[in-house]
C-alpha cells in the first residue's frame, strides 16, 4: 500500500517533470506533450493498466535504455492525462 507521504512524493517528481519539459520545450512543448500522452495512453491499453501503473512501468522500460528525455516526457504526460483541467489552465 502506498503511503501519503510517496504519493505526495511521486505527484512531487511527476510535476517537475512537466515544469523540466515546459522549460526545454517552450512554445513546442504542447506539440510534444501530445505525442507522449499518446505514448502513455497506448501503454494503458497494451498493459491494461491505469495511468500511474502503465506510466510506471514505460519510465523503467526508457530508464533502462539511458533515455531521460522520454522518462521526463513521460512523466509530464501523466500529469497532463491525470489533471488535464489543470495542466491545460497552466500552459
Amino acid at each position: 500500500m502506498i503511503t501519503t507521504r510517496q504519493a505526495v512524493e511521486v505527484a512531487a517528481k511527476l510535476y517537475d517533470c512537466q515544469e523540466s519539459a515546459k522549460s526545454i520545450y517552450g512554445n513546442l512543448y504542447k506539440e510534444r506533450i501530445g505525442q507522449w500522452i499518446e505514448i502513455v495512453k497506448k501503454a494503458e491499453e497494451d498493459y491494461g493498466l491505469e495511468t500511474l501503473l502503465a506510466g510506471q512501468k514505460l519510465i523503467k522500460k526508457l530508464s533502462e535504455q539511458g533515455r531521460g528525455i522520454g522518462v521526463m516526457m513521460v512523466g509530464a504526460a501523466m500529469v497532463e492525462i491525470l489533471e488535464p483541467n489543470k495542466a491545460e489552465a497552466e500552459r
